[in-house]
């Protein structure tokens, strides 16, 4: 007899029960509670400040798909659970997929599809990083969760591309400056350049005490203005999905601004191809379609954008993580 495909869906749409049930133990740092051995839920419960009896409904439900074990009326670890524990795992990107900021847009999806309109602005009453910029706590949770994303991909990037040939590299839109702290610890002769908006780069760099002040310079701003700055390469990583193709033409166009005969763009992203999706591109572009006025985008629509700025794409290279390098140049004239 052949499966039901009704099971499978079903599923699907109760998935959304599942997810938060990981995003609340993520935030409950119950990993970690576990990592010296079993507890009973009671004791759990004690330590997390949370309902013995509604924390174990939470937790049956992660056991029965192999996240954290009942053993002996002891709660354990098992390997799934154990990717959870410590600062440096993907607890703090779990956390963020059920917080609010990314769970309540989600559920306005089909306002979203009718209108085109993101859904966090209807919720929250103003666009995304506007309402970040206000709220200390969202803002917090939002970069913990992006920076424990970005560690792994961060360290592969700067291994594996060639930024060695570059005397100076500058990351637009770098955040906090994890990823320019991966290149510069692995190309030891190229300068860096961070350049974002004021309060996030003074929130909390990474680069101090971590790398010779006079290797980097912190430089705040607006690119949708102008990107006041000046180095071989200028680099944009996991950016451009976040703004309209209108919106990317001005960010692309400030920085070509910037550049000179010989100077590099390269873009960090993901490519939208037709078919599977083995890195969830496509439910990153559902994701974005409630938060933000970006998507993802096709090779064809990063070839568009960058010609509409006076640029010219020059070539994509992989990066071994799902993100691709898509390299520009400045046109010439004859062009």
């Amino acid at each position: 007899m052949e499966p039901d495909p009704s099971n499978g869906l079903l599923d699907l749409a109760y998935a959304h029960v599942l997810s938060q049930a990981l995003a609340v133990v993520a935030r409950l740092r119950i990993a970690d509670r576990l990592e010296s051995g079993g507890r009973s839920m009671q004791d759990l419960a004690r330590v997390v400040e949370a309902q013995a009896g509604p924390l174990a409904r939470v937790m049956g439900l992660l056991a029965s798909r192999g996240i954290f074990m009942e053993q002996g009326g002891l709660w354990k670890n098992t390997p799934t659970s154990e990717a959870l524990i410590g600062d440096d795992s993907i607890r703090d990107a779990v956390a963020l997929a059920g917080h609010p900021i990314f769970w309540n847009s989600v559920g306005r999806l089909g306002d979203s599809v009718r209108t085109g309109q993101s859904g966090f602005d209807a919720v929250f009453g103003c666009a995304f990083f506007d309402y970040l910029a206000k709220d200390a706590d969202a803002r917090e949770v939002f970069n913990a969760g992006m920076h424990r994303t970005s560690v792994a991909e961060n360290a592969a990037i700067s291994r594996g591309y060639d930024f060695g040939r570059f005397g100076s590299v500058a990351d637009v839109g770098g955040g906090r400056g994890g990823f320019l702290l991966e290149i510069l610890r692995h190309h030891p002769r190229t300068r860096g350049v961070l350049f974002d908006s004021r309060e996030v780069v003074e929130e909390a760099c990474v680069l101090v005490g971590e790398i010779p002040a006079e290797r980097y310079q912190v430089v705040p701003g607006n690119f949708f203005e102008s990107v006041p700055i000046r180095a071989d390469a200028i680099l944009l990583k996991r950016v451009l999905h976040d703004w309209s193709d209108e919106q990317c033409i001005r960010i692309l166009s400030n920085c070509a601004k910037s550049m000179r005969p010989g100077d590099g763009l390269i873009v960090f992203d993901a490519i939208l191809e037709p078919g599977g999706d083995p890195a969830g591109k496509k439910i990153s572009d559902v994701l974005l379609l409630t938060l933000l006025p970006g998507r993802e985008r096709t090779l064809e629509d990063f070839r568009r954008i960058f010609d509409a700025a006076g640029l010219r794409l020059t070539g994509v290279h992989p990066t071994g993580i799902g993100l691709l390098a898509i390299e520009g140049h400045l046109r010439s004239i004859e062009e």
